[in-house]
């Protein structure tokens, strides 16, 4: 259990975001406080996404550089990632995903050397 430094509740740790730097992990006030503080705060709301923003653009990248270390570092893990998003993607619109199978057949046909 926690102790929320903005509305004083204590709460279970799950109910907190993670925070690197703490001692305990994660950060001092909980996820209910932080919604509602981003909520009702829009020009702190436009600071974080310009924020963010202007980080991946200046950052885009040294970030493309660690994504690709991390892929030849991590391949089977990479696999696995994209099997489960295309079974996401599969499950929430079957239909889209037969068209777009489809498609790729359709393409791989038509660039595939013709006659030996």
């Amino acid at each position: 259990m926690k102790t929320c430094s903005r509305c004083g509740i204590a709460q279970p740790f799950t109910n907190f975001y993670r925070h690197s730097r703490t001692r305990d992990g994660r950060q001092s006030h909980c996820k209910d406080c932080d919604r509602k503080r981003y909520r009702e705060d829009p020009e702190r709301r436009a600071q974080v996404k310009a924020s963010k923003r202007r980080r991946h653009l200046e950052d885009s990248a040294a970030m493309q550089a660690q994504c690709r270390r991390w892929v030849a570092a991590n391949p089977e893990r990479w696999r696995e990632i994209g099997r489960l998003g295309k079974q996401r993607q599969r499950a929430a619109d079957p239909e889209r995903a037969r068209e777009t199978s489809r498609l790729a057949s359709r393409k791989r046909r038509a660039l595939a050397p013709r006659g030996a």
